[in-house]
């Protein structure tokens, strides 16, 4: 999910509501539980659900459990109140879930091997000053929530990225307000925590993370101390080491891993408060710029769907919230991103999950600031044609015939050596070789 992290409008929501962080009020309200319409057959346009949220949220987390459903976890209310409440999306309705033991908002979660899911840290209260250090997993045969890992460090707007079966959490604003350099690993099915060695170059919040083909994990989009645009960096769970990839900072950034071995950082702002309209491609140990956006924004939301495609979802433009959707395909090579279908609300902190192998759903958000939604979107994606050729692999070696091909034809009288050959002979009573004799056929063939 993206942390809404723009200072100057933070401080327009703070005004609105006399308090900090997201304030808004809701635009939508839809009971738990009404019939979806009909999916829409039309590929080129999103498909609205026909059922919504049964109140607006925002800065929530949703992540797609292995039985389909969507499972929406926390985030603030339209006053910008965190909550404790779950609900899980379904094809055609939204039902309660079951409750948090605390009120999480800046919090990660994370779908584990065994189903289960962590939800780690956060902080409980509207001002952001009550950071937690606690984590809860979800049961998805018990529809409950247990007490989870107590984390190294309190932590809230952190990356979170499962490696193996253990979820590392990287940065984060800690117990004391300031954004935190430190890093660390949560064993949920062990039940324990431990410090990572290494830490980020700078101290940062507000970051997304994702795992590459290579082990390693990239996590970028955050901001420092000061509100700058924090580093880019790399994390190498082998030496536990830290690397800046990029040298200009992307606050909001959206961050995915696609192919082999390639991540994507695309959009943000800069320390000028310019917003970008570019993406950066991080492949084989190397920054390159990767195709631009069609719209300049931060606060995107990144997708991957099956076959390498992706998908970039929303934002804030700077003045407005954006409806854009890009569509992109791995490899990149030299082609550009795509217009995907355009939102039918503006929205930015908001969810998306892939559903199937073309679907996203896209849930709740800011409409704009003072402005939470309800509602749920369903938008198919059509793929886009790759313009990097496929690799080639070398012609395979053909097949040996296994029905010996016909010999030479030994005209009559004449003396051939075979490459190899066998003779039975009857007094031994079996068969021995003969490939080195000189086989005279005329006396065979009676010619």
């Amino acid at each position: 999910m993206n942390r809404f992290t723009s200072l100057a409008l933070a401080a327009a929501l703070a005004a609105l509501t006399g308090c900090g962080g997201h304030k808004a009020k809701s635009n939508a309200s839809t009971a738990a539980g009404s019939t979806a319409a009909p999916v829409q057959s039309n590929s080129n346009a999103p498909v609205t659900s026909g059922f919504a949220l049964p109140e607006a949220r925002a800065e929530h987390q949703a992540v797609v459990l292995k039985s389909g459903e969507i499972l929406v976890i926390g985030g603030v209310d339209a006053l910008g109140n965190p909550l404790n409440t779950t609900l899980l999306v379904r094809q055609n309705d939204v039902v309660p879930g079951p409750d948090l033991s605390e009120a999480r908002a800046g919090h990660s979660a994370t779908l584990l091997p065994s189903g289960q899911v962590l939800v780690a840290g956060g902080h409980s209260d509207a001002s952001g000053a009550t950071v937690l250090g606690t984590s809860e997993v979800f049961d998805p045969l018990a529809s409950a929530f247990n007490a989870g890992p107590a984390l190294n460090e309190a932590r809230s707007g952190h990356a979170a990225v499962l490696v193996g079966s253990e979820v590392l959490l990287v940065g984060g604003t800690g117990a004391s307000g300031a954004p935190l350099d430190s890093a660390e690993w949560n064993d949920p099915a062990g039940g324990n925590t431990r410090a990572v060695k290494g830490s980020l170059s700078v101290a940062q919040t507000g970051l997304h993370g994702a795992l590459l083909s290579s082990g390693e994990v990239v996590v970028g989009g955050g901001i420092d101390a000061t509100g700058a645009p924090g580093a880019v960096e790399l994390f190498d769970p082998i030496n536990s080491v830290f690397t800046p990839l990029t040298a200009q900072g992307r606050a909001g950034a959206a961050v995915a891993a696609v192919g082999s071995g390639t991540a994507l950082i695309a959009g943000g702002e800069t320390a000028t408060g310019i917003q970008l309209g570019s993406e950066v491609t991080w492949h084989n140990g190397a920054a390159v710029a990767g195709p631009g956006l069609l719209a300049a924004r931060r606060d995107l939301e990144a997708a991957v769907l099956p076959g390498n495609v992706f998908a970039f979802v929303g934002g804030w433009d700077g003045n407005v919230a954006s409806d854009a959707i890009e569509v992109g395909i791995a490899p990149l090579g030299t082609g550009s991103l795509t217009a995907g279908p355009a939102l039918s609300e503006a929205r930015f902190g908001h969810s998306v999950s892939v559903r199937g192998t073309e679907t996203l759903v896209v849930i709740g958000g800011w409409a704009s600031p003072g402005n939470a939604l309800a509602t749920i979107e369903q938008v198919r994606i059509t793929p886009p044609v790759s313009t990097t050729p496929p690799s080639r692999a070398p012609n395979p070696k053909p097949i040996p015939n296994p029905i010996p091909a016909p010999g030479p034809v030994i005209p009559p009288g004449a003396i051939s050596t075979f490459p190899y050959s066998e003779d039975f002979d009857a007094g031994m009573g079996g068969w021995k070789d003969v490939t080195t004799d000189d086989f005279d056929w005329s006396t065979e063939t009676g010619s």
